[in-house]
């Protein structure tokens, strides 16, 4: 498991971890600011939401007060892309397409082909999937960020 860090050095602080499983790359990066109370709020890809809870334990056995924003990113071969199409949009283009040819009169026909190629109808998220690699790589990353 190869790692990179900056761990935290006080309440108020900066910290990252990063460590890469089986080419699975996670980073953790951690933000506090002094606060009264724990407060700990985590962002982290929809794949690893199941660590959500492990991670909370983990970090408010370390840090015992403060405002604590922790954001997790990972890639690598647990990660896959989906695309994701946004119709409301293609709608909006096709609409606005249709106008502008009555607008000036222009002949032709709008395909599917040119909806699909306008900006933003066509995204790919990355998916990351939880497996042993995974995990191993996100608790070694929140680990050294931690310090």
């Amino acid at each position: 498991m190869a790692s990179y860090f900056q761990a935290m050095h006080s309440m108020t602080g900066y910290g990252c971890g990063q460590a890469i499983s089986r080419g699975t790359k996670v980073m953790v990066e951690i933000q506090s600011v002094n606060k009264r109370q724990t407060e700990i709020l985590i962002n982290l890809p929809p794949g690893l939401a199941s660590l959500e809870s492990d991670l909370r334990s983990k970090i408010d056995r370390i840090l015992h007060r403060g405002r604590i924003i922790v954001t997790i990113s990972a890639s690598g071969p647990s990660a896959h892309h989906r695309p994701a199409l946004d119709s409301d949009l293609a709608k909006r283009y096709l609409l606005q397409f249709k106008q502008l040819q009555q607008e000036l009169a222009l002949p032709g026909q709008i395909t599917i082909e040119t909806i699909l190629r306008s900006p933003g109808v066509i995204s790919a998220s990355e998916q990351v999937i939880l497996d042993s690699s995974t995990r191993s790589a996100t608790e070694g990353a929140l680990d050294l960020a931690l310090g």
